[in-house]
């Protein structure tokens, strides 16, 4: 038996998606230079199990080569530019995945793509004005629609803004619209397409 002070348990939204960090594809190329230098250390090791002969060693000839370059400002110079791209790399590791989505207002998760926006408002458009020629772009902030104009002017331009206006009242964060008229094309430029 539940008491009363315990929340019933129902739909809750979910963990917003998140888009791709920063560094992931390095970190993913730094895995595989590392599981190489793994197959060469291996390589080493059995070598110097089977025969016993350190002088077949990779990794003691790059050591040897190592400690005998000079030390110059060159070096100097490709230490700190190593030291800085490692401190730019940790800082964007740390930085906050990017947000890439739209939370719906509902009591579960719902969540949209600007592109899943931008094809529904094209969808809306064409459904609810019979307008062809329709083109959409979507932010998380801002929905661009292009239409082209059948005669009817501004009085097609607030119908489609009321009609994507309330297609997206839901959302969390309704997208600025931005709906403009593209003027029809005359019978010469039909013709030519």
């Amino acid at each position: 038996m539940t008491s009363p002070a315990e929340p019933t348990a129902g739909p809750r939204p979910g963990a917003e998606p998140r888009g791709l960090s920063a560094v992931q594809w390095l970190t993913v190329a730094v895995g595989l230079l590392l599981l190489a230098l793994a197959g060469v250390v291996g390589r080493d090791l059995w070598f110097h199990l089977q025969t016993d002969g350190p002088h077949d060693s990779w990794v003691g000839s790059f050591f040897r080569w190592l400690a005998q370059v000079p030390v110059g400002p060159a070096s100097v110079a490709a230490g700190i530019a190593v030291a800085v791209l490692g401190l730019v790399l940790a800082i964007a590791a740390l930085n906050p995945r990017p947000r890439t989505h739209v939370r719906y207002g509902s009591e579960t998760s719902i969540w949209l793509r600007p592109v899943d926006i931008a094809r529904m408002a094209t969808y809306t458009a064409k459904e609810r004005t019979g307008a062809h020629h329709i083109r959409s772009q979507a932010t998380r902030k801002k929905l661009s629609v292009r239409a082209q104009d059948d005669g009817r002017g501004d009085a097609l331009r607030e119908h489609l803004e009321q009609s994507l206006a309330e297609q997206f009242a839901g959302l969390a964060r309704p997208p600025r619209i931005d709906v403009r008229l593209t003027p029809r094309p005359t019978r010469t430029e039909e013709a030519i397409l």
